[in-house]
């Protein structure tokens, strides 16, 4: 066995320090270190046995447990020339993941009377305790969209696209996680986290109608055109609904598991009238599970969070010096309105700040100018 050698320094033996009865041992024992550790006794089996609080997250129940994901795509578009310059189209997406990974606790405590450890997989038999956690390819997942489309190109000197998609996306884990009991992941069956039922995207390149050549000033001379002419205004700007999340209790006494989350018991209407960042839902109509040993009847994902709008703006103009040699002039504004798109409230309802949102999903108003030059 080969490796870097450990960090122990011998002692300095003088030759006055021995003598006739200095033993071959003795002087061994002084330069080979400390000992090393000894083995824990294995099994009658043959095998080590995993030592308590010593976590484990990659392993097989069985080899045909571990399949190769895949993901099944198809679609249906329909699409008509209205004019020859603007074009529709609508289309039906999907698709659907199988054998997903799943990566969940198998030692996690069965809901039940008495204490934890005795409802443990792994704790009768080798006494273990901590979070174990197999590989497991299992799980499914689909999505289904409609997306229309609208494109205009050249109309007076503008190209837009307007881009629509209603959507749903459904899953019970996401990236190998889980998200509330371990033993029973289908449960969570839900919108997926990144579920955004409507967005609208739009996109336009505008050459403005000024300066020589153009609707207006086209007799204009060199000065006024240097200045007025050959602008373009670009923008892109997008829409879409909130993310979906999923109301959470800190402190479920009549569970007695150790679940990764627990979802509540849904007692009244959680939607407010006028939703602020102050009280985008109201906590007081969820409470914690009211039955033994069980999760709360919400389900997943099943609150949908502030939605975006964001503007983006830009507006240029080359300016020719010489035969091959431009200047163009940006001017870019993100988020030019400056709205404020804020991110999804705090989701444990037994907290003093449920339903309240404290922080924003995208920056404010940012402005920069730049020159480009080309030769």
């Amino acid at each position: 066995m080969f490796g870097q050698a450990p960090d122990y320094d011998p002692p300095v033996i003088l030759p006055q320090q021995l003598n006739s009865d200095t033993s071959y041992d003795t002087v061994y024992n002084l330069y080979a270190g400390p000992p090393v550790p000894t083995l824990p006794a294995a099994a009658s089996s043959g095998r080590y046995l995993l030592p308590n609080n010593i976590g484990v997250y990659y392993f097989f129940d069985s080899p045909n447990m571990f399949r190769v994901p895949l993901a099944e795509f198809w679609n249906a578009a329909v699409q008509r020339q209205i004019t020859p310059k603007m074009s529709v189209e609508a289309a039906y997406i999907g698709n659907v993941g199988r054998h997903i990974y799943v990566n969940a606790n198998q030692n996690q405590a069965v809901p039940g009377p008495g204490d934890f450890n005795s409802r443990r997989r792994f704790y009768k038999s080798f006494g273990l305790t901590q979070g174990l956690y197999s590989i497991c390819n299992c799980d499914t997942s689909n999505y289904h969209s409609l997306q229309m489309k609208w494109e205009q190109h050249q109309a007076h000197g503008l190209d837009f696209i307007v881009a629509y998609t209603y959507s749903k996306a459904l899953d019970d884990t996401e990236l190998g996680g889980v998200a509330s009991n371990n033993l029973d992941y289908v449960a969570d069956y839900g919108p997926a986290s990144f579920d955004r039922r409507h967005s609208l995207a739009i996109s336009n390149v505008w050459k403005l109608p000024f300066g020589r050549g153009q609707r207006f000033g086209a007799n204009t001379n060199r000065v006024v055109d240097l200045v007025a002419g050959g602008w373009e205004f670009n923008g892109i700007t997008f829409l879409s609904s909130g993310a979906p999340f999923t109301p959470q209790v800190g402190n479920a006494p009549l569970l007695n598991a150790d679940f990764n989350s627990v979802r509540p018991d849904q007692i009244g209407d959680p939607h407010v009238a006028h939703r602020s960042r102050d009280q985008w839902f109201n906590p007081a109509a969820y409470t914690a599970p009211q039955g033994l040993y069980r999760n709360g009847n919400v389900s997943r994902n099943s609150l949908v969070g502030p939605g975006t709008f964001l503007m983006n703006l830009s507006l240029a103009k080359v300016f020719t010096i010489t035969e091959g040699k431009t200047l163009q002039f940006r001017w870019e504004n993100y988020n030019a309105l400056n709205h404020v798109n804020l991110n999804n409230p705090s989701n444990y309802v037994d907290q003093s700040n449920a339903g309240q949102i404290t922080s924003i999903a995208s920056d404010m108003r940012q402005m920069q100018f730049g020159l480009h030059f080309r030769f």
